[in-house]
């Protein structure tokens, strides 16, 4: 563990962990940053991939080819 100065502020974990506050504030805006590009880039993403697979569905287009069941005895 890192000594601080006086002047640092630490958070009391529930497991009894003695934590920096800029260590709590780094997690936070580390998770509202994954959460942003969630909502901006990923969702988007998914929604355009499915759009374009129904597209191509409702065309009839079964390039992919064809999914045989195997099932877990051989």
């Amino acid at each position: 563990m890192r000594s601080g100065s006086p002047n640092d502020a630490f958070v009391l974990d529930d497991d009894g962990r003695i934590t920096p506050v800029n260590t709590v504030i780094e997690g936070i805006v580390g998770i509202l940053f994954h959460g942003g590009v969630e909502t901006v880039l990923f969702r988007q993403w998914k929604a355009f991939i499915a759009w374009t697979e129904l597209v191509q569905f409702l065309r009839g287009n079964t390039s992919w080819g064809e999914m045989t069941r195997v099932g877990f005895e051989k």
